[in-house]
């Protein structure tokens, strides 16, 4: 009997129940016997709902957990990708494309001030090698001038010493005579 269904037991029981008027006659027996199947089949379902139950608020908090563990991986993703993508720079937090644009600005504002130093200094050295040349020019011309007065007055001052000695000898020989 433990292989049939309720449904059959059931039918089994009624078909072999006595008539009696409108009614059937069950033995008590036979109705116990069904009573207890049918106590130990609700028995079963209760408990197979019971842990059927356990099972779905298990999984439920098994999906909480792992929806929890879900947002917390999302975030340290986030932190991890904000990380990657950003560069501590004097102290904050930049990103990258940000830094190497400001540091191609500072690069290129560094070498722009390099060429300007660079062309006032090839201005600067033009115009001192011009001044040294003129300056070297000025100066044989001076020394040069020099040279040429020192001669000058050296010319004349033996001319006036001529002229004096030969004013001297008209004195004497206009003394003597």
């Amino acid at each position: 009997m433990s292989g049939q269904t309720l449904d059959q037991r059931w039918d089994k029981v009624i078909q072999g129940a006595e008539n009696y008027q409108n009614y059937k006659v069950i033995k008590k027996t036979e109705l116990n016997d069904i009573w207890k199947v049918i106590s130990d089949s609700i028995a079963k379902s209760k408990s197979d709902l019971a842990s059927e139950k356990a099972l779905v608020l298990n999984q439920s908090n098994e999906i909480s957990q792992l929806q929890k563990e879900s947002a917390e991986l999302k975030t340290n993703l986030d932190i991890a990708i904000s990380a990657k993508d950003g560069i501590s720079f004097l102290g904050m937090t930049i990103n990258k494309y940000t830094y190497a644009t400001l540091l191609w600005c500072l690069i290129a504002i560094a070498c722009g001030g390099c060429a300007f130093l660079y062309f006032q200094f090839h201005n600067s050295n033009k115009i001192t090698v011009q001044k040294i040349n003129d300056y070297a020019e000025l100066s044989n011309s001076f020394e040069e001038y020099k040279k040429n007065a020192i001669e000058k007055e050296r010319k004349l001052k033996r001319d006036l010493q001529t002229y004096m000695n030969t004013i001297e000898d008209m004195k004497k020989t206009r003394a003597s005579r």
